[in-house]
C-alpha cells in the first residue's frame, strides 16, 4: 500500500451519507426540471399549431373579400367601359390592382409565418438576376402607377436561400 501525503482525509460514513443524499436531491430536482421543460415544449408545440391554424384562417378570411372586390370591379369595368370616361376606368383598375396586391401581401405574410417550419436550401444564386426578376414582376403588376427606372448592378453569386430572398426583395 502506498501512502500519498497532503491529500484529503478519508470520508467518514456521515459525509458519505450527506453526499448520497445530495445526489438524490439533485437527481429529483433535475427530473422535476426535465418534466417541466417537456411540459413547456408541449405547450409551445400546441401554441405554434394554434398560430398556424389561426394564420391560415385569417389569411383565408381576408382573401375572400379581396377576391370579391377584384371580381366585381372587373365585371363593373366591363359593364360600364363604354359609358364612362377613361379616368373612371383607370380608378376601377386601381381598385382591382389594389385588391390583387393586398392578396399577394397576405400570401407573403402567410408564407413568412411558415418560414421557420420550412427546410432552407442554401445554394449559390445570382442576386442581381433575382432583383431583375422581382423588378419585372413588380413592373408588370403595377403598370398603372408611376414608372421608375432601376439600375441593378451585377452582384455575382451569393450563398443563401433564393426563395426567401425573393420574398424579401418582393
Amino acid at each position: 500500500v502506498q501512502t500519498i501525503e497532503n491529500t484529503s482525509q478519508k470520508w467518514n460514513k456521515n459525509e458519505i451519507f450527506l453526499i448520497e443524499d445530495a445526489q438524490k436531491v439533485v437527481g429529483k430536482m433535475m427530473l422535476k426540471r426535465f418534466n417541466q421543460l417537456a411540459q413547456l415544449n408541449q405547450q409551445l408545440r400546441q401554441a405554434n399549431e394554434n398560430l398556424r391554424a389561426f394564420s391560415h384562417s385569417v389569411s383565408h378570411d381576408l382573401r375572400a373579400p379581396l377576391r370579391h372586390i377584384e371580381g366585381f370591379s372587373s365585371i363593373l369595368t366591363n359593364d360600364i367601359k363604354d359609358k364612362v370616361d377613361a379616368h373612371a376606368i383607370e380608378l376601377l383598375g386601381r381598385i382591382r390592382n389594389g385588391a390583387v396586391k393586398m392578396s399577394a401581401m397576405i400570401e407573403h405574410i402567410l408564407w413568412y409565418s411558415k418560414i421557420s417550419y420550412q427546410e432552407h436550401i442554401f445554394q449559390p444564386f445570382d442576386l442581381s438576376q433575382l432583383f431583375r426578376e422581382v423588378a419585372a414582376e413588380l413592373t408588370e403588376n403595377n403598370q398603372n402607377y408611376a414608372q421608375i427606372e432601376l439600375n441593378i448592378q451585377p452582384t455575382g453569386s451569393v450563398l443563401g436561400d433564393q426563395k426567401i430572398m425573393w420574398h424579401v426583395a418582393y
